[in-house]
């Protein structure tokens, strides 16, 4: 049987667009669905700690870092899709952050 495999660059590049997609819809959502713990995080499914989701430009910034990990080469496409779930939710500085590094790297020839 075929061990686990690390995912490729377009499942990390699909999952990073879907996760821009959605990021920022929960200050849209019904005030009355929305759980919110003692550190900003957003719980659809309720408030307490237990249940409460991690923000998604959380997330996104956790899959870059992963793919750095890995020794994936992140895209012009997986930079802005973070960029973007940052923006949504308002981390207009892990947005910057981000759009630096991804600059410095242009910079110094890496394909963007």
């Amino acid at each position: 049987s075929k061990g686990f495999e690390q995912p490729d660059m377009n499942i990390y590049n699909e999952l990073l667009i879907g996760i821009a997609k959605e990021a920022g819809k929960e200050k849209d959502a019904d005030p009355s669905s929305i759980g919110n713990d003692n550190e900003g995080n957003t719980s659809i499914v309720g408030g307490s700690e237990s249940d409460s989701l991690k923000p998604l430009h959380k997330v996104a910034l956790q899959i870059l870092y992963e793919m750095e990990m890995l020794s994936r080469q992140p895209t012009a496409q997986t930079y802005n899709s973070v960029i973007s779930a940052c923006m949504k939710e308002g981390e207009w500085d892990e947005a910057a952050r981000v759009a630096e590094k991804a600059a410095s790297l242009s910079s110094d020839g890496v394909a963007m």
